[in-house]
């Protein structure tokens, strides 16, 4: 019982904190260049097999002598089918207001779709190379909204000051 009031007072207390967007500080940047590669992995294999069996038998009883035979077949087939899943991986050059920026942005096809969807929510974002950008650095994050207006939300590969004035 006290589990259960325990797991509703969480849940209530939860509940207007998931409803909340969280609030970002935008800044505007620029794409300064980008490269990207796209790699093929095994993620497991899938066999399946069949198999049958016969058995036939007769005996045959003549006085005190019994003889008999005994005949038995069998065959079994086996598919193993591979599975793949193709990493396209962008890394990005983004010039923003103190900082450059190395990101990289993956999007994955194949694989279990389930896995793909949820991997792919962030990423698999549309850049182009010296346009500005909308972005927010959290941690060790960059946020970007990309040219079709989408949020993706990519690791911070490096992270490297601006020469504010390169006479000092």
């Amino acid at each position: 019982m006290q589990k259960l009031i325990l797991l509703t007072l969480t849940f209530v207390l939860l509940l207007p904190a998931a409803g909340k967007k969280l609030q970002r500080s935008w800044k505007t940047g620029k794409v300064l260049d980008s490269s990207t590669t796209e790699r093929t992995y095994a993620t497991g294999a899938v066999t399946n097999s069949t198999g049958t069996a016969t058995a036939t038998g007769s005996a045959t009883t003549v006085g005190p002598t019994t003889t008999g035979s005994a005949t038995a077949t069998g065959s079994s087939t086996s598919t193993t089918t591979i599975q793949h899943v193709t990493v396209q991986s962008n890394e990005l050059l983004i010039l923003g207001i103190d900082y450059l920026y190395v990101i990289r942005d993956e999007r994955r096809k194949g694989g279990p779709i389930v896995t793909t969807a949820l991997h792919n929510r962030h990423h698999g974002c549309r850049f182009i190379v010296g346009e500005d950008v909308k972005y927010a650095q959290e941690k060790g994050d960059l946020y970007v909204i990309d040219a079709d207006g989408k949020e993706c939300k990519t690791p911070i590969l490096r992270q490297q000051k601006k020469d504010v004035d390169p006479g000092k």
